[in-house]
């Protein structure tokens, strides 16, 4: 695939606990943007891969959580820059 058709696609889920509380993170304050706000986390979708599997896998890094996901998924927002 050449360069210019590449594109970076950030992904975002809202994760709830069995009890419905929201997992929410503070950024570390040695981030470039937007150090010490508070976030839900983010991870960026990989050619081949199912968001699923990207998002879980980066939530899991950062923050050691296992993601269940309900079926089917429903974006919330979409944007387009």
């Amino acid at each position: 695939m050449p360069e210019s058709k590449k594109a970076e696609v950030h992904c975002v889920a809202i994760c709830f606990d069995t009890s419905g509380r929201v997992m929410i993170s503070r950024r570390p304050s040695s981030k470039k943007r937007l150090p010490n706000c508070w976030e839900f986390g983010c991870a960026q979708l990989k050619l081949g891969k199912r968001f699923e599997d990207c998002i879980s896998e980066r939530y899991y890094e950062d923050f050691g959580a296992s993601l269940e996901f309900g079926s089917p998924l429903v974006p919330i927002a979409t944007f387009y820059v």
